[in-house]
């Protein structure tokens, strides 16, 4: 009796697949000159590819945002001669490309991010600081918001993101040498103005023309945010002080390291080394639940794999890391490389989508 419940037992583990099946095979992928690709990850098949339109201006801060059905993916496309920036919906379910709205400015809005709450798109442009609202549902309804800051003299906004309550905006610099080597403002709609940090912070904390000092991408987390340092990792509260610093195993402090993907419900960022620069690519995996000043929180994934961009899957199992025309997926947990897809140009953003 004993021997057929072990067998059974045996049986029954055997059935078991060694690594779950991830919940959506299909990664979207931004590629340069106004395209976008639906990749079935799972076969390395490319299911389809559309050009956005025309767009006079193209650069690594364009960006795609998934609407919160999952259903739909938004692009900005600028054009600096028409002096405005069009927002392009792709349909997924059926692979068609819809312009919804335009935003005429002189300035660009590459960045765009969806609020996850209200379904709302949010637009920022890369020089000084300007904000455009979007209702998919009422397209025509373009709100625009301006402040009075400055930021040409520290590089063009290279990140944005949302809070997740869709009440506070990150805005992360890359610098330009100018002032300084970049920085981080978090923005705050009211009424008809923007709200950019505290003044009275700026002129106390003398940190320049920002109001942190990260230096690469950033992304909300509970309530404050997670960003890199263009080395370590740094979290953040609310009021944007430092409550815990990770190394990120990735080099030393001056690896320049500002690209990383997070788990939020796990507490795990995956940053990874850049292929730009020589030697210093890798990945790891860094569990922000550590205390402040933590130098034992990373575990490396991978020596040799490097990337510029880096998302997590739905199911949170599966890393995927794009690298010129390439995207290589990795095992979240166990750093095994898996399938590596291949694009038919370069690859400025990525997002994993529901089947």
């Amino acid at each position: 009796m004993q021997r057929m419940l072990l067998a059974l037992l045996m049986l029954q583990g055997a059935a078991q697949p060694a690594h779950p099946p991830i919940q959506s095979a299909r990664i979207v992928a931004l590629l340069e000159g106004a395209r976008i690709a639906v990749i079935n990850s799972a076969e390395g098949t490319t299911l389809a590819e559309r050009s956005l339109g025309d767009t006079t201006v193209w650069k690594s801060g364009h960006s795609l945002g998934i609407s919160p059905a999952g259903n739909q993916v938004f692009v900005a496309l600028t054009s600096r001669s028409q002096k405005e920036t069009a927002i392009i919906r792709f349909d997924l379910t059926d692979y068609t490309v819809h312009q919804i709205a335009v935003v005429a400015d002189q300035f660009e809005y590459p960045w765009l991010v969806v609020g996850q709450r209200t379904g709302r798109l949010y637009l920022t442009s890369d020089w000084g600081f300007r904000v455009a609202t979007v209702d998919p549902k009422k397209p025509s309804e373009v709100v625009r918001y301006a402040s009075g800051r400055d930021t040409i003299g520290y590089g063009p906004a290279m990140w944005f993101d949302i809070s997740a309550n869709e009440d506070r905006m990150y805005a992360s610099y890359h610098g330009n040498g100018l002032r300084g080597n970049g920085g981080l403002d978090w923005i705050d709609i009211r009424g008809d103005s923007l709200s950019i940090c505290s003044e009275s912070r700026l002129q106390s904390e003398k940190r320049g023309t920002s109001c942190s000092n990260p230096h690469g991408r950033m992304i909300p987390y509970r309530d404050g945010f997670v960003a890199t340092t263009g080395g370590r990792l740094h979290v953040y509260n609310a009021k944007g002080e430092t409550i815990a610093k990770h190394v990120t195993g990735l080099g030393d402090d001056r690896n320049h390291g500002m690209e990383f993907a997070l788990d939020t419900v796990a507490a795990v960022a995956y940053p990874i080394g850049s292929c730009r620069r020589p030697n210093q690519g890798g990945v790891t995996r860094v569990d922000l639940k550590n205390p402040l000043d933590s130098t034992s929180s990373y575990r490396e994934l991978a020596a040799t794999v490097c990337g510029e961009r880096v998302v997590v899957s739905l199911d949170r199992t599966t890393l995927a890391i794009a690298s010129g025309t390439g995207i290589t997926l990795m095992g979240a947990e166990s750093g095994n490389v898996g399938r590596k897809l291949t694009t038919s140009a370069r690859v400025v953003d990525l997002a994993f989508v529901r089947d």
